[in-house]
């Protein structure tokens, strides 16, 4: 990676050899690999950087189910049989928490002019991603 005329590393994230955002006191670089090859990259200017979100990239699907189940409980509550459809209710509760539980993060940099980057970050890497957006948020401090 070429860096500018007094440019220096803050912080380096290599999630999985698929994605690296590095962390310069000048700005953010994000490298996403798909399908084999390096996507191009995309440099982003701190002093252009408003804000920086984390978000759940759930599928749809995982709230129906998980709905379904609920109300499965609720009509074998009224059927009276409770522990007779344990098995439906309980294993479509069960599953909507697992899917919630592994979906990746989508983080999302928010421009000056109002555009959006985002890249997927898979859920076990949570709590470096919550560093990164502090430390973003405090270089973007230091430079504006």
């Amino acid at each position: 990676m070429i860096l500018a005329q007094g440019e220096q590393i803050v912080k380096e994230y290599k999630w999985k050899r698929k994605l690296t955002i590095t962390l310069t006191n000048k700005r953010l670089i994000i490298r996403d690999k798909k399908n084999g090859g390096w996507k191009e990259g995309y440099s982003i200017f701190l002093k252009e950087v408003v804000n920086t979100n984390m978000t759940k990239n759930t599928p749809g699907y995982a709230m129906n189910i998980g709905l379904l189940g609920v109300l499965g409980f609720i009509a074998a509550l009224l059927m009276g049989d409770v522990f007779a459809y344990a098995k439906y209710y309980g294993t479509a509760i069960l599953l909507s928490y697992l899917i919630y539980k592994r979906s990746s993060f989508r983080f999302i940099v928010t421009f000056s002019s109002g555009k959006r980057k985002g890249v997927n970050v898979h859920c076990a890497h949570r709590k470096e991603l919550l560093e990164l957006m502090d430390l973003v948020d405090a270089k973007v401090a230091e430079v504006a």
